[in-house]
């Protein structure tokens, strides 16, 4: 299960007492509300600056920022630490402007994006079939579900729930604004199926490690990656594109729908046209994350540990 904000940007253990982690689960709902309040009472823009400075300044200086480090090596390699340090402090700056922009996503959404959709996209939307939309942990990637929810599209996204019951109330609360639906990680590709069938779309961020994923190429490592979006699209004759988002000075974004992807080798087998599939899904990711590393949400590790 996935850990709460808090707890997994400050690396804690997981050996704690019940009453003790009950407490500090608690205590970081109420944090959240109080930054959330404080947000909100801001200007848009303002308010994600402030995100970004004290997360700027806490992040860096946590123990999970280690693995941020870590993920930064792999990428850039380790023999410029001062350039790994202006990014580790660039993806935290992204992560507190990210949380502090969910209580104006409406206004994000209606006032402050621009959108790109490819003639190949807009005619896979147009043309009132499900599809799979998949996009990473980019600028603010919540804005990719909730631009496509406030233009009706019938959508539902695929999260992991905090293990902080409070928080994930709150995130899910606040995601349930934007007009779409939410499948848990844990519910398998059954109810996957089950939402296509009724019409819906999917939609996944899938730039992280998935334990039982198979390893795909990832900045020139394998990675372990889901082929589960690939596996969708090839059973049941769906679209599978790429979203990108992307932050924009003063809190502005853009969002880009690009043209739905088919594996390279049609005679393939199946399992091989997956892996194609996410292969190809990757150096997606991988190509929009070069063009500006520091707005990467990488606070977990992405790589296969590297044994002694």
């Amino acid at each position: 299960m996935a850990r709460s904000i808090l707890a997994r940007a400050l690396g804690r253990g997981r050996n704690i007492d019940p009453a003790a982690q009950q407490a500090a689960w608690r205590i970081e709902a109420v944090l959240l509300r109080l930054f959330w309040g404080v947000s909100w009472a801001l200007p848009i823009a303002a308010g994600s600056a402030l995100g970004a400075r004290i997360l700027g300044f806490i992040g860096p200086r946590l123990r999970k920022s280690l693995q941020v480090r870590r993920n930064l090596a792999v990428m850039i390699g380790e023999s410029d630490p001062l350039r790994i340090k202006d990014l580790e402090r660039a993806i935290w700056r992204n992560f507190g402007s990210v949380m502090a922009e969910y209580p104006h996503m409406r206004k994000i959404i209606a006032e402050r994006m621009s959108v790109e959709i490819s003639p190949e996209a807009q005619k896979a939307i147009d043309s009132g079939s499900p599809c799979i939309f998949c996009a990473a942990h980019l600028g603010n990637w919540e804005t990719c579900a909730a631009w496509f929810a406030s233009k009706g599209f019938a959508l539902q996204v695929v999260y992991s729930p905090q293990a902080n019951p409070y928080t994930d109330r709150m995130l899910q609360n606040a995601r349930r604004s934007y007009g779409c639906g939410f499948v848990t990680k844990q519910d398998g590709l059954r109810e996957l199926m089950q939402a296509i069938s009724a019409g819906s779309s999917i939609g996944l961020v899938m730039d992280q490690r998935v334990d039982n994923g198979e390893m795909i190429p990832f900045f020139g490592r394998p990675a372990a990656t889901t082929t589960v979006p690939a596996r969708l699209s090839l059973k049941l004759g769906i679209p599978i594109m790429l979203v990108e988002t992307r932050r924009l000075p003063g809190a502005k974004f853009v969002l880009r729908a690009h043209p739905p992807l088919s594996p390279r080798d049609p005679g393939a087998s199946a399992a091989e046209q997956a892996r194609d599939l996410t292969a190809q899904i990757n150096a997606g990711f991988e190509s929009w994350i070069r063009q500006d590393i520091g707005q990467w949400h990488c606070l977990k590790r992405r790589w296969p540990k590297v044994r002694a």
